[in-house]
């Protein structure tokens, strides 16, 4: 999940980025990084901000398990 994360943060190009574009804080970005998840509402929005580049699936498979094809 860590990994998935920081593709997608490197996807929109910054933490600042990811946060501005999701009306958010650069910190709670970065508790997302400490912690090693994403909360899964926001794993949907980061998704579609990432243009599917990385998924849900890959950002919370304990949410939303394999991607089905």
């Amino acid at each position: 999940m860590q990994d998935a994360l920081d593709r997608a943060i490197e996807t929109v190009g910054s933490v600042r980025a990811v946060a501005r574009a999701m009306g958010i804080s650069g910190a709670a970005v970065s508790r997302w990084r400490t912690r090693g998840y994403v909360p899964a509402t926001r794993a949907i929005e980061l998704e579609q901000l990432c243009e599917a580049a990385v998924t849900r699936y890959e950002l919370r498979p304990d949410v939303f398990g394999e991607r089905r094809r």
